[in-house]
């Protein structure tokens, strides 16, 4: 029984994950642009290259991160993923950083910030808001009384059928309730 929750859940995330995570990818695309347009090049495994030293001697040279680059669109895009889920962003950011100088590193803050802080949260309050609402549905359903209109119409036309057929004036604020003692309690209206 939890399961099946946990599917419809599912299958009712499909449409707004699908608008959050095109969020998420047009972040990632834009900042991989950017980041083959301010690094791209800067990050090989030619030893005659300028930064090629000072990125060796980096924490990202000496955990062999080269492959994490700017070199193109499709490894950055792969770097961005890395970093979208805040896997040793400081020593990408480090290796950068060696190649071209301690600005670089306002470029990963930014994408931090943009793609962690306001994309993953996006995903995650959609995901939150999934389960809030299924679990909301789940409790009215618990808590929901049932139906009792029919069970009502019928006691009322028993009534009135009962007040008619036995003339009973079954109504205190009847002049005639008076006048019938037998039919009234001892306490009095």
């Amino acid at each position: 029984q939890p399961y099946h929750h946990f599917g419809r859940i599912a299958f009712k995330l499909i449409p707004p994950a699908v608008d959050v995570l095109t969020v998420v990818a047009l972040i990632c695309y834009a900042f991989a642009v950017l980041g083959v347009f301010l690094f791209g090049g800067l990050i090989n495994d030619d030893p005659t290259d300028p930064n090629y030293e000072a990125v060796a001697k980096s924490s990202y040279g000496q955990a062999d991160y080269k492959v994490n680059n700017f070199n193109d669109i499709g490894m950055g895009m792969v770097t961005l993923f890395e970093l979208l889920v805040v896997n040793n962003w400081f020593m990408i950011a480090d290796g950068f950083s060696a190649a071209c100088g301690p600005w670089a590193r306002a470029y990963f803050v930014a994408f931090w910030a943009f793609g962690v802080l306001v994309g993953l949260n996006l995903f995650l309050s959609t995901i939150i808001e999934a389960f809030t609402t299924e679990y909301e549905e789940l409790e009215e359903a618990d808590f929901r009384l049932p139906d009792f209109s029919a069970a009502t119409a019928l006691s009322n036309a028993l009534y009135v059928d009962v007040k008619q057929s036995l003339q009973i004036p079954l109504d205190p604020t009847d002049p005639t309730y008076e006048t019938l003692p037998s039919y009234r309690s001892s306490d009095g209206p």
